[in-house]
């Protein structure tokens, strides 16, 4: 059980070996296998989850890091 003292993101990184992804997304496996982005402080209630669209990009901001996606 010591594997799961470690974050989603650190255990999919040692995991290379996805045949199935491969075939299918073959042009697009790498990004499927990394962590994706998520505007956390823009989700600031639920009727934020019933958008249709993106929000804008300077949405994408991190309070805790203190940037924004590049």
């Amino acid at each position: 059980m010591q594997f799961t003292l470690n974050s989603l993101e650190s255990l999919a990184r040692l995991c290379n070996n996805f045949p199935s992804l491969d075939a299918h997304f073959a042009d697009n496996a790498s990004m499927m296998r990394r962590k994706g982005i998520f505007p956390y402080e823009y989700l600031t209630d639920f009727s934020r989850l019933n958008e249709t669209s993106l929000p804008p990009r300077e949405e994408f901001y991190s309070m805790l890091t203190n940037e924004h996606i590049t």
